[in-house]
């Protein structure tokens, strides 16, 4: 006897193609719109010779819509975990009997709807866009059976390119592709408004070297299954699924491709609307840079790492702001913004900790290095004078200092150094233009 949770019952009634019941003290539970449907009646199936410990097949004659309709009754002897060990019921499937290639097919569309749904369940776990496209591939995979080969191609300025596969080199990461001449975007005409089946790929020999889409042992392609996916009404990437064997695909891969598609569409616009209010929640709004609420939290991810800590203040923005205005106050702190982007790239990581205080988190770099960079930012920055609000030009000037935050240092304390080494050069400039 199997043991089930009244939770498991209802989410394998949503997620099954065929009708299912719940049959348990003489009552019987309808699971999902399939099984109301069927118009099978209670007496029916209370009248059945339910055995303790047997699972029955039971043929069953139905008139339906004035046809005869043949199903089987396959039954699962369950209790349930949430009550007596004796309270038990039956979990009843109905399937049609009379062809056994249909129900393989709806088999494969119950297995993919259940893929789909552990899929939505797990997205929101997974951080990076990589980790997301990677395990959106693999899900769908495991619901395509027959492919040899498969791929999401994310579009980007007009171009597909590859962002996750499987029995592909890795070359094709390399490969881009204009979106209207994927084999998608030429079936469709450039519209991308289906989903196309092609089973002989002969007809695109003389328009691509067939070496290009081959996958890693060089076989190259028959068969190709592919979807577009929408996210907010823009063609956002495109599914697809390759085979070396010719009429791989059926109608039938069709239908699960366009089940598919519906749901990875809202999982990634729902995934999309995750992310922003991630982002909107952890980023200063005037900069695009980290804000002091999120320092806490990504320091306490990275305590055990050793990197340097930078800490910088604007020289004059108040002057700025009581002479030009505060617009021109926040064109300098975005000018300052997207310089120490450019100065510091890579890993290294930069937050808005106060009104003209930033932050850097400064990873895999000596300090000469941070000297250099510094001392070639302010060159940069002494050629080109930023353009005020009014029409004045202004050059952006800061004070800098850092420290090396050592593996399980108290970040707080590393910071304060930092400090002291910036305010002690922010006195030295002071000092130099205004020595009164």
């Amino acid at each position: 006897m199997e043991k089930i949770t009244r939770e498991q019952i209802l989410q394998f009634g949503k997620i099954s193609a065929t009708p299912v019941f719940l049959l348990h003290k003489n009552k019987v539970m309808f699971l999902n719109e399939q099984a109301e449907a069927l118009h099978l009646t209670v007496e029916a199936l209370i009248l059945f010779p339910w055995g303790k410990d047997v699972v029955l097949d039971w043929p069953i004659e139905l008139v339906k819509d004035g046809l005869e309709q043949f199903y089987k009754l396959y039954a699962r002897h369950i209790f349930f975990d949430d009550e007596e060990d004796d309270d038990d019921g039956w979990l009843i499937q109905a399937v049609p009997s009379e062809n056994q290639t249909e129900l393989q097919e709806i088999s494969r569309i119950s297995k993919a709807r259940k893929i789909m749904f552990d899929m939505s369940s797990k997205i929101d776990r997974i951080e990076t866009d990589h980790d997301i496209y990677d395990f959106i591939l693999d899900s769908c995979s495991k619901a395509v059976e027959y492919s040899d080969m498969c791929s999401l191609m994310k579009i980007d300025n007009g171009l597909a390119h590859v962002v996750a596969k499987r029995g592909y080199s890795d070359s094709v990461y390399q490969m881009y592709i204009e979106k209207d001449k994927t084999f998608i975007g030429l079936e469709t005409k450039g519209r991308f408004d289906h989903s196309i089946m092609i089973n002989n790929l002969e007809k695109y020999y003389t328009f691509y070297n067939r070496d290009r889409f081959a996958d890693e042992r060089g076989f190259s392609l028959k068969s190709t299954l592919a979807t577009p996916i929408h996210v907010n009404g823009e063609l956002f990437a495109i599914l697809c699924f390759d085979s070396i064997e010719k009429n791989a695909f059926s109608e039938v891969d069709e239908e699960l491709l366009d089940l598919i598609k519906a749901d990875i569409e809202a999982i990634l616009i729902n995934h999309s609307m995750h992310r922003e209010i991630m982002r909107l929640s952890v980023t200063d709004n005037l900069t695009g840079l980290y804000n002091r609420c999120y320092l806490q939290e990504y320091m306490r991810k990275h305590y055990d790492q050793e990197f340097y800590i930078g800490m910088l203040d604007m020289n004059d923005l108040k002057g700025i702001n009581d002479n030009h205005g505060h617009a021109s106050g926040d064109t300098m702190l975005k000018a300052m913004a997207a310089e120490l982007t450019n100065a510091f790239p890579g890993r290294n990581v930069f937050f808005r900790i106060g009104g003209d205080e930033f932050l850097g988190v400064l990873f895999d770099m000596e300090s000469e290095e941070i000297e250099i960079a510094i001392k070639k930012l302010r060159e940069n920055l002494k050629a080109r004078p930023y353009v005020l609000e009014d029409g004045e030009k202004r050059m952006l000037s800061f004070s800098f200092g850092f420290a090396l935050h050592h593996s399980n240092d108290d970040f707080h304390d590393v910071m304060k150094i930092a400090d002291g080494f910036m305010y002690k050069e922010k006195k030295s400039i002071k000092k130099r233009y205004d020595p009164e």
